[in-house]
């Protein structure tokens, strides 16, 4: 029996077997014949892994972004120092993208990250940003303090100086050999302060250092790109220095009336110039370049349900606003409603209090209907306690909460009388899980390495 030609395969088939192949083997099929070639450069594609800055390059050198970009849905940047090329390549190129997972990069912005949520609004459904964790930024706090102490303490013992020479002058009368003194005193003084100038260069060297040049994720940052997220299912901002403020910002109307009414007629023009001139289409729309049956392309055959938003309505929105704008198929955020949020992932983010967290659902759950699973650090400092868990296990039984611990001393280190080991906390979640089945406890040694969040976040 003959076997069918290559070429006259089906797309499906070669799309299934390549899914499996590793990039080497990907790049050999890619050059077998054309109907190889664009079959693997679909799977090839699909899921954009850059891990270096070299790689970068040899996207810009060879334009690959913009020659394919029609194949990429997800995209992982890991340790990449991004430059001004790069932040607009990638926010004008990288468009109807599913997924976006920024993994310890340095030179994010604000604005490019709003560009980037703005420029995939409608697609976007998974988002995760993740920052150095908070330690080293703490020891590097607590050092530059102590730095500074003592240069305030060689300063003021300078000026003591002068001012003990200065009356011994006065009481002596010996002009010249004061003149003199005070000239030594005064090159010692500015030695001083040339140390101290050092120090706080070398302070700010050894926080980037601590910090590996990676881009604090704090507040500021993230808040522009909110209003963009509308359609979001997964939101992972893990290893952050975001306070409950965000949190605030996740849930709230920000802005003042005028505002609301110009961010939202913008906002519509936006999408209306989407549908007239992109013909972008939604997930259920992807056609069979990007069907595949490994782990990579997973969420291609999972994504049909939840896909379209549904109409947003504000009781807060402005008047006279024309009720045509409540007909949008679907729209950037401006609102309180994230109609298809599920899950919450806030790893190694330790400015978080209790109280912020409790804010998410209050005064209920509604702004987050198909809300499911959050994930948080067990800080009792911030009084993200047991207790704390257990309330919330209680009045809200529909959702998952999944308690990470981290064998640390970051428990209670305010009050070291109290300071509970990671022994007895962990036994202590581990009856909290048994008594709830909405709770889950995650127990770690130490922070995650990258490796190991690259594993955990893959698609």
């Amino acid at each position: 029996m003959s076997l069918s030609k290559p070429s006259s395969l089906p797309r499906e088939f070669y799309l299934s077997i390549f899914s499996h192949l590793s990039i080497p083997d990907l790049l050999s099929a890619s050059q077998v014949n054309q109907n190889w070639h664009k079959s693997s450069l679909s799977v090839l594609y699909a899921n954009l892994h850059i891990n270096s800055k070299t790689q970068l390059s040899i996207f810009h050198k060879y334009s690959l972004l913009q020659r394919h970009n029609g194949l990429i849905r997800s995209i992982t940047l890991c340790r990449i120092n991004l430059d001004v090329q790069d932040k607009l390549t990638l926010a004008n190129e990288c468009k109807d993208l599913i997924s976006i997972k920024l993994i310890k990069c340095s030179n994010l912005t604000a604005e490019f990250l709003k560009d980037l949520a703005k420029n995939n609004a409608k697609s976007l459904e998974k988002f995760c940003i993740w920052g150095e964790n908070n330690s080293n930024l703490k020891n590097f706090k607590s050092n530059k303090k102590n730095i500074d102490d003592d240069n305030n303490d060689n300063n003021n013992k300078n000026k003591k100086k002068i001012i003990n020479i200065n009356n011994d002058n006065n009481d002596n009368n010996e002009n010249n050999e004061n003149n003199e003194n005070n000239e030594n005193i005064n090159k010692d003084n500015n030695n001083t302060n040339k140390n101290n100038d050092n120090n706080n260069n070398n302070n700010n060297n050894n926080n980037n250092n601590n910090n590996n040049g990676c881009t604090e994720v704090t507040n500021d940052l993230l808040t522009p790109m909110l209003k963009f997220c509308g359609n979001i299912r997964e939101l992972r901002i893990c290893g952050a220095k975001i306070t409950d403020n965000f949190l605030t910002n996740l849930i709230s109307f920000r802005d003042n009336e005028k505002d609301d009414v110009d961010n939202y007629i913008q906002n519509y023009n936006y999408i209306q110039n989407l549908n007239e001139t992109d013909g972008v289409n939604n997930v259920n729309d992807v056609n069979d370049d990007y069907i595949g049956n490994n782990n990579n392309n997973n969420y291609y055959n999972n994504s049909n349900e939840n896909n379209i938003i549904s109409p947003l309505y504000s009781p807060q929105s402005p008047k006279n606003i024309s009720s045509s704008f409540t007909t949008i198929n679907s729209q950037p955020i401006i609102n309180c409603t994230y109609p298809n949020l599920r899950m919450l992932d806030f790893t190694e983010c330790f400015s978080l209090s209790a109280f912020g967290i409790a804010e998410l659902f209050s005064p209920s759950p509604q702004h987050l209907p198909k809300f499911h699973t959050l994930i948080l650090q067990y800080n009792p400092e911030y009084e993200l306690d047991l207790e704390f868990f257990e309330f919330m296990a209680n009045n809200f039984k529909s959702q998952v909460f999944k308690i990470i611990i981290l064998n640390s001393k970051r428990f209670d280190s305010k009050n070291r009388k109290i300071l509970q080991t990671f022994a007895r906390v962990s036994k202590d979640l581990d009856v909290l899980e048994t008594k709830k089945d909405n709770i889950q406890a995650i127990k770690r040694e130490r922070e995650m390495t990258d490796d190991e969040i690259l594993r955990m976040i893959e698609d």
